[in-house]
């Protein structure tokens, strides 16, 4: 784990953007021009209508006072996000220091049509590489004032969180990703952060819990633009399970952070008859996770026991039964 001061400042945020949109045509078709402006908006108003200005008036098709009307019409968490350019961007050849580190599974669908394949394996590859370096540069949550509180509040230790590496604290500087609305995860409450993994145990993207009490904002979040559809969180165990299915025999799945985050630390390390832990966001169960639950195991699944609990419930064991025994916690 890294010192949080060491992520990228906003100089350098800045530059990565220059040298993002240096590789995009600025003749090129509306929809991209429209998308590209789109994200830059997402990133940063002020400084973003600038590098829009000085990107497309290298082209033929520019127009004076065209891209300041069309900034006054965006509007914050208008649906395209900051990581749009540098989706475009990686479509263009664009490069940076991780973009060969990701192996991005390609579908049968996908293999079939290059134009679609291209443009989401950009877009997965983005969202994880930024993933990533976000997860290897936030602290311990015991260092975190704000997080250790709303841990104890939870009846939650926060230094068996740290110990089993469940959750960080996010860093002091912050990607242009990292917002709500137009505005910082830092801004609104959001400290602690859990990596969200596909069914190759691979962080994919990130989910941010509020620590801070708000009635107008969700409890949690994930960077918007980015999709967490299959993806879910794995403790040590579950990420040993992928290795070793013949060795689980006892699988846990269940609902939100806080939920996740108390049978996570529920179990000492030395217990070899440890559950493997996964936990669920709205949306995020598919078959892709659940073929990675053994044959033959037992899956408790603990989601809430309101409406929407039960929809997940039903979800779940209808992608295991038949192969697994299937067993709901309704405590």
């Amino acid at each position: 784990m890294i010192s949080p001061d060491c992520y990228r400042s906003d100089s350098d945020e800045r530059e990565r953007a220059i040298s993002a949109i240096e590789t995009i045509d600025p003749d090129c078709d509306y929809d991209t021009w429209f998308r590209v402006l789109a994200a830059l908006h997402s990133w940063n108003p002020s400084q973003g209508l600038d590098l829009a200005i000085s990107w497309s008036c290298r082209g033929s098709k520019f127009k004076e006072g065209e891209i300041e009307k069309k900034w006054k019409s965006f509007k914050p968490n208008g649906g395209i996000g900051p990581g749009t350019l540098f989706e475009i961007a990686l479509q263009n050849g664009w490069k940076h220091e991780h973009t060969d580190t990701i192996n991005i599974p390609v579908s049968k669908y996908q293999s079939k049509n290059p134009k679609f394949q291209n443009k989401t394996k950009a877009r997965n590859s983005f969202q994880a590489e930024e993933s990533i370096e976000l997860w290897n540069a936030a602290g311990y949550v015991s260092d975190c004032k704000a997080c250790s509180e709303w841990l104890k509040s939870r009846e939650l230790d926060p230094q068996a969180v740290d110990d089993f590496d469940l959750a960080r604290a996010i860093p002091t500087r912050l990607p242009f990703w990292t917002s709500f609305k137009g505005k910082p995860w830092h801004d609104q409450g959001y400290r602690l952060i859990l990596p969200l993994r596909g069914e190759s145990g691979q962080i994919k993207n990130i989910h941010a819990r509020q620590v801070f009490p708000s009635n107008n904002l969700p409890k949690s979040v994930s960077p918007a633009g980015s999709t967490i559809a299959g993806l879910v969180f794995m403790n040590s165990t579950a990420l040993w399970m992928l290795d070793e299915p013949n060795e689980i025999v006892e699988v846990v799945i269940n609902e939100g952070i806080p939920d996740y985050l108390t049978r996570g630390i529920f179990y000492s390390d030395a217990d070899e008859h440890a559950p493997a832990i996964i936990g669920i966001l709205s949306g995020s169960w598919g078959k892709q996770i659940a073929q990675v639950i053994p044959d033959r195991a037992q899956v408790y699944i603990e989601t809430d026991t309101d409406k929407t609990g039960n929809k997940y419930a039903k979800k779940i064991a209808s992608t295991l039964i038949g192969r697994c025994t299937v067993m709901r916690n309704e405590d």
